[in-house]
């Protein structure tokens, strides 16, 4: 609403870690952001076109696809939380295909171990998700499980990526973030996606990063200079 939005207006010039205006990015302008800034990323299909998703299919041998803006999460009382996660696409699944809106797609990455980074005020803060050690979780480490959960340690970006990653979130104008990158088999790290509403408990506890304490000194610091 115009209230609304007013109101969210005022509260960008206070001090803060971002805004409702920066809470919403484009994963393709994303994409093509990291691609300029010297990182590698997924090759990346975007159609609504059957035979151009079976060749892009034939060309990769696998391929999955992911929301193209935010995931959509809902509760169903009693059963449990269903949401928009990364999926393996396979020809049968193509074939069933009548009609579909324009999807994202890539190619699927064999993956040594993911990596979740939440970023702040100028620091990386790293966590390695050994996520290939459950079939469930192999494609999208959002398949938890709570009676066998994927290992989970600190990790240390390479120093070149970090300087990557600080130049597009520079350019996005964030101050904190979580990003999703991918190890490879061969050792090369690949640029996934940026939440610019990142999420820092999942990395803070199992890293002990402790960065509750570093979010509270960074809000002090940032209130001390007013």
């Amino acid at each position: 609403s115009t209230f609304s939005r007013h109101f969210l207006g005022v509260l960008k010039s206070k001090k803060n870690f971002d805004s409702f205006f920066t809470a919403n990015l484009n994963k393709l302008d994303v994409l093509e952001l990291a691609k300029f800034h010297g990182l590698q990323i997924p090759e990346t299909l975007v159609t609504n076109n059957k035979s151009d998703l079976v060749f892009f299919l034939e060309s990769h041998n696998r391929i999955i696809t992911k929301p193209l803006s935010d995931g959509v999460y809902f509760e169903e009382k009693d059963i449990g939380i269903f949401g928009m996660k990364t999926k393996e696409v396979l020809k049968k699944d193509i074939e069933n295909f009548d009609f579909f809106y324009p999807s994202l797609f890539q190619k699927l990455i064999e993956k040594k171990f993911e990596i979740r980074v939440f970023y702040l005020k100028g620091k990386f803060y790293s966590m390695a998700i050994f996520s290939q050690a459950r079939e469930e979780s192999k494609i999208d480490f959002r398949n938890y499980s709570f009676t066998n959960p994927d290992r989970t340690v600190p990790y240390q970006l390479p120093k070149k990526i970090e300087l990557k990653l600080n130049k597009i979130i520079k350019h996005l104008n964030l101050s904190s973030c979580s990003i999703d990158l991918i190890k490879t088999m061969t050792d090369e790290i690949i640029f996934l996606e940026i939440n610019p509403v990142g999420q820092f408990g999942m990395v803070s506890i199992p890293c002990n990063y402790f960065l509750e304490r570093e979010v509270a000194k960074a809000l002090k610091s940032m209130n001390n200079d007013e």
